[in-house]
């Protein structure tokens, strides 16, 4: 998925997904609903629920999963790898 908006919003129906390939650190934020999000390499699961933000993605790929229907704001993190 390419996204070229400043700060993308996106709508995520149950159980849809997508897929960042993170060149730079991302920060997602659950602007409502709830989300799991896994990263390469890193062993953790994260689960975020409205209101909730996590950061990472330094050259790592990131599946983020909606655990139900899920607002999900991306940004770049405005930090260095």
């Amino acid at each position: 998925m390419i996204v070229q908006t400043e700060h993308p919003s996106l709508q995520l129906a149950h159980r849809e997904m997508i897929r960042l390939a993170a060149r730079t650190p991302v920060r997602v934020d659950c602007d409502d609903g709830a989300l799991w999000i896994t990263e390469d390499g890193d062993p953790r699961d994260i689960v975020l629920e409205t209101g909730e933000s996590w950061t990472g993605g330094c050259g790592a790929t990131v599946l983020i999963h909606a655990l139900q229907p899920s607002l999900v704001r991306l940004a770049d993190a405005g930090r260095p790898c």
